[in-house]
């Protein structure tokens, strides 16, 4: 019963921190196991799983007296290893982006940070861009699995641009 009990919080612990952390219960956990090409920063995963070892091996070391039960501990590993990587890397990759948006020079720039892009961009219709740029009138998109600028159709601009810019380019339909 006790075990069931555990599972159950861990569970609910992890419910709680996905639905916080992405808007959805998305298993984050098997990003580690599973070849991933999502984000372009070098050593994500391998920071994300040191991150897990070191919450795991602080709360989960069986050696150690803790004054914590395991009831407790099991759902607080639980929380802190989706917690703690998603805000290092999510820092990492903000910071990364912006020194690389700023190299880009573009002339309009409407950017948001990585934290919302894993709230929205799982969506499935996407009308949400992690960026937008434009620089010469030529509309760019960021993608974090390049971690640079592409450059965006007209067709696809129309539904994702600013109205300004697309008026101000002239950026229209084109069949």
């Amino acid at each position: 019963m006790k075990t069931f009990a555990t599972i159950s919080i861990a569970l609910g612990s992890y419910l709680l921190v996905s639905g916080l952390l992405f808007g959805e219960t998305s298993p984050l956990l098997f990003a580690f196991f599973f070849p991933s090409s999502r984000l372009g920063l070098p050593y994500w995963k391998e920071f994300a799983t040191f991150l897990v070892a070191i919450v795991g091996l602080s709360l989960l070391n069986p050696l150690r007296r803790y004054s914590l039960p395991i009831i407790f501990r099991l759902p607080i590993f639980v929380a802190l290893s989706l917690l703690l990587p998603t805000l290092f890397i999510g820092a990492y990759a903000d910071w990364e982006r912006s020194k690389l948006i700023h190299q880009f020079k573009a002339d309009h720039l409407d950017d948001h940070s990585f934290f919302r892009s894993i709230r929205e961009a799982p969506a499935g219709a996407q009308f949400y861009l992690h960026a937008a740029a434009l620089k010469g009138c030529v509309p760019y998109a960021w993608s974090y699995r390049e971690m640079a600028f592409y450059k965006l159709r007209p067709n696809v601009a129309i539904n994702v641009l600013p109205r300004g810019w697309r008026e101000m380019c002239g950026i229209r339909f084109q069949p």
